[in-house]
């Protein structure tokens, strides 16, 4: 584990993200758009999900992911004046980003760069720009960019609003004490979870969330295909009923996550259910009264994360978990984490 270069860069997050949200001078924009649009490819698009989930209900502007192919295999005619589109991006190198940045840059549409590499094209060529400023990301798969970005999507809400998710009298004591909390979730042990893991694969493996922990599913299933060799989907608890309602059973294997804000009755809600069909459960989150009922059930797993008075702000604690969770899971397996099999740092797509 000490010896991955992916551990020590989770490792290096906590600290990294604490600088991020102790910045007292962060980018502003001279005027809102009508609207964003969103642009990435895989652990940053999953973090755009999240940007689009916190301005939409934090500064009330629709935001959404464009599909680079709109532009680059359809040339669709997308009128993009009055909209920006923000790109999430480790590398800012894929053809795909550098191709829709021209276009919106053709089209008169605003773009915003929030970027690891500032010496990268796609940088270069956004009007607006935001380092990330979380260092070389050596490792194959990204955990610190992805954590980079949610902090990023946080301190763009808070810079352009009232909006303060650290409402302590002192925000540096309350930045502090969640950095410390967010140091632990990664520090901690998770072997019995891997082995509850190892255990219960199947050919059906669930990620679920809602709302602020969407984007984390869709991170989570990508990292256990990438990491650790599962085949596994990530879904909104309220897409479930569209249709894998019919086949998530006792042949089945969910992770649930779930933070202690809005969310988190309706996700306790579906544990007790899919308990009730033997579904084999991981729950990675706020703890309940009502799941300590279910902990001599076998099938039953739970790894409990600290709240926040600011429930979003537990995503950091849930990924840092997960994030510990799948290293050790693909060490378990034999498996090379820094360097998953056919996959590259920079992904060059179209």
């Amino acid at each position: 584990m000490k010896n991955t270069i992916i551990y020590s860069e989770l490792l290096s997050a906590p600290k990294l993200i604490e600088h991020i949200f102790s910045n007292q001078n962060y980018f502003i924009l001279p005027k809102f758009p009508s609207s964003f649009l969103t642009i990435a490819r895989g652990s940053s698009d999953h973090a755009a999900n999240f940007f689009s989930f916190l301005v939409m209900k934090y500064l009330g502007i629709p935001s959404t992911s464009l599909s680079p192919s709109t532009i680059t295999l359809y040339h669709s005619p997308l009128k993009v004046n009055d909209i920006m589109a923000i790109f999430f991006s480790q590398s800012g190198k894929s053809p795909d980003l550098l191709c829709c940045s021209e276009y919106f840059q053709q089209n008169s549409g605003n773009t915003l760069g929030i970027i690891n590499d500032v010496e990268s094209p796609l940088y270069k060529k956004c009007h607006y720009k935001i380092p990330m400023g979380v260092g070389a990301e050596l490792a194959v798969p990204a955990t610190k960019s992805f954590l980079g970005s949610l902090a990023h999507s946080f301190r763009f809400v808070s810079s352009h609003s009232y909006v303060n998710f650290f409402s302590n009298k002192n925000p540096n004591d309350g930045i502090s004490q969640f950095t410390k909390n967010f140091a632990t979730c990664i520090e901690n042990d998770y072997l019995a979870a891997v082995n509850f893991l190892e255990l219960n694969s199947s050919h059906s493996l669930f990620v679920i969330g809602r709302g602020e922990t969407l984007s984390l599913t869709y991170e989570t299933a990508l990292k256990l295909n990438e990491m650790c060799l599962e085949k596994s989907h990530g879904f909104s608890r309220a897409e479930l009923k569209h249709g894998p309602w019919s086949v998530i059973g006792e042949h089945s294997t969910a992770i649930i996550l779930s933070t202690s804000g809005i969310i988190h009755s309706e996700l306790i809600q579906l544990t007790k259910t899919l308990l009730s069909r033997g579904c084999r459960i991981l729950y990675v989150g706020a703890s309940h009264p009502e799941l300590s009922n279910n902990s001599h059930v076998n099938h039953f797993y739970p790894l409990y994360t600290p709240t926040h008075e600011t429930p979003e702000l537990e995503v950091f604690y849930i990924m840092g978990t997960i994030y510990k969770l799948l290293i050790q899971f693909s060490l378990e397996k034999k498996l090379n984490p820094d360097q998953p099999q056919f996959l590259k740092k920079i992904t060059e797509t179209l």
